[in-house]
């Protein structure tokens, strides 16, 4: 039978949401990103695609849940000792400049199932172009016609001959 997205074999057939608090969590530390990494784009307009982002990882992998709620535990546990930059700081760079408490196995299960995807999903959006990336999801600059720039980047130039 057809199914109109992937599912995990293990998944429930319909997931049980996440509470409003960990979605709100979520959303905190992926505008974060922003922040740290000083982009100019608006997240305002990737929230509902967030949140979609967020439902698909849990149906096609229970265990998402589970990794969001934590993550959440984590972030307010660190904000309440040294204030959200900090728990940003830990959490993003491994930099514990308020000397906050925590466990470090934890830290690395919401940096790596959580921090980092919701890295790349932020960079996928479309904030490759604060690093001036034009061959990108939603940066490209039209068809590729002869006799004109390349609406990509190409790779000509990009290696010298010996």
């Amino acid at each position: 039978m057809y199914e109109s997205k992937a599912r995990h074999p293990l998944s429930p057939p319909t997931p049980d949401p996440l509470p409003h608090l960990v979605y709100e969590a979520m959303w905190e530390l992926f505008v974060a990103i922003g922040d740290m990494w000083l982009l100019t784009d608006d997240p305002k307009q990737y929230r509902l695609r967030f949140r979609t982002f967020l439902e698909n990882r849990i149906a096609l992998n229970p265990l998402y849940a589970a990794y969001y709620r934590e993550a959440a535990a984590l972030l307010a546990d660190l904000t309440i000792q040294g204030g959200a930059q900090a728990a940003y700081l830990l959490i993003y760079f491994n930099r514990n400049t308020a000397n906050l408490e925590y466990n470090a196995e934890m830290l690395q299960v919401v940096q790596q199932n959580v921090a980092f995807e919701f890295i790349s999903r932020r960079m996928g959006l479309g904030s490759f172009a604060n690093f001036g990336a034009t061959a990108y999801q939603g940066y490209m600059a039209g068809a590729n016609l002869p006799g004109r720039p390349a609406p990509y980047r190409t790779a000509e130039g990009l290696h010298e001959e010996s």
